[in-house]
């Protein structure tokens, strides 16, 4: 009979102690993967800050560091061409054609979109045209 009564409070501690065990497993859990903030990935903090202290002309930069995105604006008289954000991953921009601002003054501005096709602003004006040999 105290054998009995032995083995059950054995068995007692050890289900306690796995539980145990299991509660501290899922608070260890909890604290890496939603307390401690995702670190961005080092290259690509670099290239955010890189790009946001020297943007191209004519160009805003803001930035998102948790995303690792950059956001492109143009300053005023100037027009975007290309895509207005880009991401970075693993130190590489996803989008490879960074965008350009190109001046809608009454200047002439030639923008190489594509290889096969040019942009041509003039004022409020956009013009695209194939010329017959690209290089």
């Amino acid at each position: 009979m105290i054998m009995i009564i032995i083995m059950m409070m054995m068995m007692m501690i050890i289900i306690i102690t796995i539980i145990i065990i299991i509660i501290i497993i899922i608070v260890i859990v909890v604290v890496v993967i939603i307390i401690i903030p995702d670190e961005p990935d080092r290259r690509c903090y670099n290239m955010l800050r890189g790009l946001q202290r020297n943007p191209p002309s004519n160009t805003r930069i803001s930035i998102n560091i948790r995303l690792s995105k950059a956001r492109y604006r143009c300053r005023k008289g100037f027009v975007l061409v290309g895509k207005e954000t880009r991401t970075c991953r693993k130190g590489r921009w996803t989008e490879k054609k960074e965008p350009q601002c190109v001046g809608t003054g009454d200047t002439l501005s030639f923008v190489p979109v594509k290889r096969i096709f040019i942009a041509l602003f003039y004022g409020n004006m956009f013009f695209a045209f194939c010329p017959l040999f690209t290089a």
